[in-house]
């Protein structure tokens, strides 16, 4: 979402419902072909609005942070940008509308006090660098508006440079009237018995100070096979496709997808006797360019969820951390770890009377940003 976007929205509530609805009224007779694709946003759910403390702000770097509510299921606290902050101040409470970047980082957008203020937008101070909102453009010659063509006037010629030529110092003189004359620039003349010798003998030749440097080959790369490099932890996953013909297949797999963005090379020597829609438990190591791929396939006991449905498993795992400042944990799961590819985050309102090193069993749901989350938390 751009800046701009939120500088609008900011002035928009500044103004009556009444008011901008008008104004839509209005941008709909300027827009008409943007119709259809307001009314698809409207059929969507509307952006979470949360109520945060203010934590920090640094106004040499025009951002701060929020302090994440428990109920938003983040495992950081939100970023505001000073366009956003306003007059807020650190230890305040506002309410906000939570988005995130193409990075998948939280951020703060459309701060409202508790009294019911919105600070407007007005970019960073003198000192930080200008937005892009606050640039002005001189309108091209040529334009047509009312009152007929703008003529912008050619810019001004650029001044002439002038360079000082310093004329070389005059040669040195001694005595009045007389001039001395310096010998010409080149080696010192070689010289016997005080007279200068026109072809003087050549000099010795000298032997080397250091013994010749011989040129040490550099050491062979090892195969490709040693290259490889292992990961410590098995992943879980579903074997999506394989070719006979071409002797290799892929396994879909939601924690090689979050590790390393892509599916799972699986070739004919481990795929073994699995099948297409087969869940597997499997070893990855990553090749010479850094690619996945699946060794020691073996058969999966869990029931791999499908793609927006709720994980049928309950794990056991242990607590490993819990900030009480911020409410939330982790819970270490190697099950989980294999699915998800990551530990599970645990919140206040989960964790209850549980203690780190605690062993317990959980469910595991999945936020926003499709990050486990554990549910439901019993002792073990």
């Amino acid at each position: 979402m751009s800046t701009e976007a939120s500088a609008l929205a900011q002035t928009l509530v500044q103004h009556s419902e009444e008011d901008v609805l008008q104004a839509l009224e209005l941008y709909d007779s300027f827009y008409p072909h943007a119709r259809q694709q307001l009314l698809q946003q409207y059929e969507r759910e509307p952006l979470k609005r949360y109520t945060g403390e203010i934590l920090s702000f640094n106004p040499d770097k025009h951002f701060g942070f929020i302090r994440a509510p428990p109920e938003a299921e983040l495992d950081k606290d939100v970023f505001c940008s000073s366009n956003e902050m306003g007059h807020f101040q650190v230890g305040e409470s506002v309410t906000f509308t939570l988005i995130f970047n193409k990075n998948q980082q939280p951020q703060a957008r459309l701060l409202q006090g508790p009294d019911g203020s919105v600070p407007q937008f007005k970019g960073y101070d003198e000192s930080g660098p200008p937005l892009k909102l606050m640039r002005t453009e001189q309108p091209k010659a040529g334009y047509m508006g009312q009152g007929g063509t703008i003529r912008v006037a050619p810019p001004p010629p650029r001044p002439a440079i002038k360079v000082a030529i310093t004329p070389p110092p005059p040669p040195a003189s001694a005595g009045k009237g007389k001039v001395v004359n310096r010998p010409p620039a080149g080696p010192p003349p070689s010289f016997a018995n005080g007279r200068p010798l026109v072809n003087p003998p050549p000099r010795a030749a000298m032997a080397p100070q250091n013994p010749p440097m011989v040129a040490t080959p550099p050491a062979p790369c090892p195969p490709q096979h040693l290259q490889q490099q292992q990961m410590t932890s098995r992943l879980a996953g579903t074997i999506l496709s394989f070719v006979p013909e071409k002797n290799y297949g892929f396994i879909g797999s939601q924690a090689a997808m979050a590790m390393f963005g892509k599916d799972v090379f699986v070739s004919s020597a481990e795929i073994g006797s699995f099948s297409i829609g087969e869940a597997v438990m499997f070893d990855v190591v990553q090749n010479a360019k850094g690619q996945p791929q699946a060794r020691n396939l073996e058969a999966c006991s869990l029931t791999l969820p499908a793609a927006g449905q709720e994980d049928p498993n309950r794990y056991v795992g242990t607590i490993t951390s819990y900030n009480a400042d911020k409410f939330f944990g982790f819970i270490a799961c190697p099950e989980a770890m294999a699915v998800y590819g990551k530990d599970v985050f645990v919140s206040s309102y989960e964790i209850a009377d549980c203690k780190v090193k605690d062993t317990v069993s959980f469910r595991v749901v999945l936020n926003q940003s499709g990050k486990p989350q554990a549910r439901d938390l019993a002792p073990e």
